[in-house]
């Protein structure tokens, strides 16, 4: 079944969004088995059109034409879903709920982190969140400040599944592009005016560097806000401008002016006397300038703040080792980390309380000295990073890679006998129900196959095509409440593992208390009622603890005669395993307390009660799952006072394994039941190994 899809972004701009749009729609293109595609084009800024006469802009005007008349439809009924899926390709402060999925399609995260705007829109908008580079992805996760409804600051954490897709290699061919270059090496520099790019100081730098070599030339490409011959006069005064203090200069500045195609683009990265790209702007998204001249076998000089840390290091042999680990394969300049400088403030993208790269003249300097005496080893370095981008960045499977998030975790559906769904799996995100449902699956019967299935992409198309399974749900907030309402309808055999409390709107009663000031009624919204209806079609329901069960029983009204069932947290083979090793080590004098981003896992009041009992403690945070079992092997004691109602918390478990003293309170809400509630930590233990075989039992396969 074809999926009506809605993109809607800048798809003819000449611009890095736009040219971001244009490979979404190519993507789509190769399986128009799958996508019925539909375009909404919008303008960005004051970029100019690509205007070229060709077969694919052809093609675009066709889909933006073939969606009007929906779109005419959709204002005039905004309740009728016309569209599967709205893809946008936007910063978050342009998105619109236009269909039953919103994916963002985004990058722009050039500082450190992204601003409360942001992600407050992500938040509220976006289903889904596609980001084209590790450095994007991190940005958006950064705990944001904002203020609830009474006005008070919290910590906010945007816990929308995030997935990071490259652009591919784009095999173009060069064509004649005459330059009128006097010098024999010359850099280039591709930016445009304005304080993000830094480009002032570029060509500062470089004039500084090479005063006095006449056999240097620097070529400016930049286009000001169009292709006018206003435009282009008014970026020669702006160089003028710049270089007015240098005017007995002997290196050479030459401007190229205007837009270029893919063809000639590449042709000016591959120009013979066009011996280095230099990057010294604060930060990209993912820079694709940077991309397109490493895979063209240009060698690039920048730092690694940013999106090109993704495929400028590339596999070398250890010398030493004889293993291969990513290397730097560019010339790599320092920089400071330090605020954005005011004239940078963009209100609700690049606010003042956000970092990003200061490159160091004098680092600048040097690597660019340094790429004119010793030129061979930068463009061997290039040569090697070349090839492997045209392996791993290799436009089928960078498309493969962007249909299965657009489309769902697998492009092509193959029957299995077991299906699961949640929001986000371990490999995205390693918290504590994350980690449970990977232990499940992972001790999935030998016999049986399986597929895993993001909660925002299921479509009817799965449930009529995966009906003779078995589903199992994790967590299903992403899971459109139209779907949910059709699997309790459909008569297919579910499971589901209630991790928390995903009837409240908020996931948590005391969290909904804390920002709402009043108690939830699980049973006055929509998505309650539908959660109840949920639970009672299901085949078995799993809880994390016994609390937590009867919360659900008694607010969300469950019948006595539903089959509900504790399960409490799994832990997988592995984990006993370490355990063992660990459980022998020495212990400190110092307590452990756990620094999250989120409210409900209380920081703050576990710190307060280490200090009040004049405790040597330490807050840990940001460390992998095995770095953290190894901290409270050695740990006297663990605090841990969560503000909200936590079901069955892993840390806890995991502490008390590892011979940890617990300074717990009555949110933790596993703590009175017998399998923990002992001295005898091999009951616990025993216990907690036949957590899996039970699930696998309840399930009945």
């Amino acid at each position: 079944m074809k999926k009506k899809i809605l993109l809607r972004g800048p798809a003819l701009s000449q611009t890095g969004y736009g040219e971001q749009c244009r490979f979404a729609l190519r993507a789509l293109r190769s399986r128009e088995d799958l996508f019925d595609i539909y375009l909404m084009n919008i303008p960005w800024g004051g970029s100019n059109w690509i205007f070229e006469d060709n077969d694919e802009r052809k093609w675009i005007d066709s889909l933006i034409n073939k969606a009007q008349p929906l779109l005419v439809q959709q204002q005039a009924n905004p309740k009728v879903a016309l569209f599967d899926i709205s893809l946008q390709v936007t910063i978050p402060n342009e998105l619109q709920k236009m269909a039953p999925q919103n994916i963002l399609y985004t990058a722009g995260i050039e500082t450190d982190k992204a601003c409360a705007a942001w992600v407050g829109k992500c938040h509220e908008f976006a289903d889904k969140i596609l980001v084209i580079s590790e450095h994007a992805k991190a940005g958006l996760q950064v705990p944001v400040r904002a203020k609830d409804q009474t006005g008070n600051e919290i910590l906010f954490t945007l816990e929308k599944p995030i997935e990071v897709v490259h652009y591919p290699v784009k095999k173009v061919e060069a064509v004649n592009l005459p330059l009128d270059l006097e010098t024999d090496f010359n850099f280039l520099a591709m930016s445009q005016f304005g304080p993000r790019k830094n480009f002032k100081n570029t060509i500062t730098w470089f004039v500084e560097e090479f005063h006095d070599d006449p056999n240097v030339g620097l070529v400016v490409k930049l286009f000001g806000k169009g292709n006018s011959k206003i435009d282009r006069e008014w970026s020669e005064n702006q160089l003028k401008a710049f270089l007015e203090n240098t005017p007995d200069r002997k290196c050479k500045i030459y401007l190229l002016h205007g837009y270029l195609n893919e063809k000639e683009l590449h042709s000016l990265y591959v120009h013979p006397k066009i011996k280095a790209l230099i990057n010294f702007g604060h930060g990209e998204g993912f820079g694709l300038p940077l991309f397109e001249a490493a895979y063209s076998g240009l060698p690039v000089i920048t730092h690694d703040f940013g999106g090109q840390k993704d495929f400028l290091y590339a596999p070398k042999k250890d010398k030493k080792t004889k293993k291969k680990k990513m290397r730097a394969h560019f010339s790599k300049i320092l920089y400071d980390l330090k605020p954005v400088q005011q004239e940078a403030v963009w209100q609700g993208v690049i606010e003042p309380d956000m970092n990003w790269a200061w490159p160091n003249p004098t680092s600048c300097k040097l690597a660019m000295r340094e790429a004119v005496k010793n030129y061979g080893m930068l463009q061997g370095e290039a040569k090697r990073l070349k090839k492997w981008l045209e392996v791993e960045f290799e436009e089928g499977k960078i498309y493969e890679q962007f249909l299965e998030q657009v489309y769902g975790k697998k492009v092509i559906l193959e029957e299995v006998d077991i299906v699961f769904v949640s929001d986000m799996y371990a490999e995205q995100f390693a918290g504590g129900a994350e980690l449970s449902l990977q232990a499940i699956i992972d001790s999935t019967p030998n016999d049986k196959t399986r597929v895993l299935l993001n909660s925002a992409d299921i479509s009817l198309q799965h449930l009529n095509f995966y009906k003779n399974a078995k589903w199992i749900f994790g967590n299903i907030s992403n899971l459109n409440e139209k779907i949910i309402d059709k699997i309790a309808n459909s008569g297919i055999e579910y499971y589901f593992i209630e991790f928390d409390y995903k009837y409240c709107e908020y996931r948590n009663p005391k969290l909904y208390h804390f920002l709402e000031d009043e108690e939830c009624d699980y049973l006055s919204t929509g998505r309650g009622v539908l959660l109840k209806k949920f639970i009672e079609s299901s085949k078995k329901t799993f809880f994390m603890s016994k609390p937590q069960m009867e919360i659900c029983r008694t607010h969300l009204q469950i019948s006595d005669s539903m089959s509900l069932e504790v399960l409490s947290s799994i832990f997988d083979k592995s984990f006993f395993d370490s355990i063992e090793k660990l459980e022998t080590k020495k212990k400190s004098d110092k307590w452990v307390v756990l620094g999250s981003r989120s409210w409900v896992k209380g920081t703050t009041e576990s710190e307060k009660w280490c200090k009040d009992n004049n405790l040597e403690y330490e807050i840990v945070s940001g460390l992998t799952y095995e770095e953290m079992l190894s901290k409270l092997s050695t740990a006297k004691g663990l605090c841990f006072k969560p503000t909200g109602l936590d079901t069955c918390p892993r840390l806890v478990i995991e502490a008390k394994l590892l011979g940890c003293e617990l300074e717990l309170n009555e949110n933790v809400q596993h703590i009175e039941e017998d399998w923990f509630n002992t001295v005898d930590t091999s009951k616990t233990i025993e216990y907690l190994k036949t957590r899996s075989q039970d699930f696998w039992s309840g399930v009945n396969v």
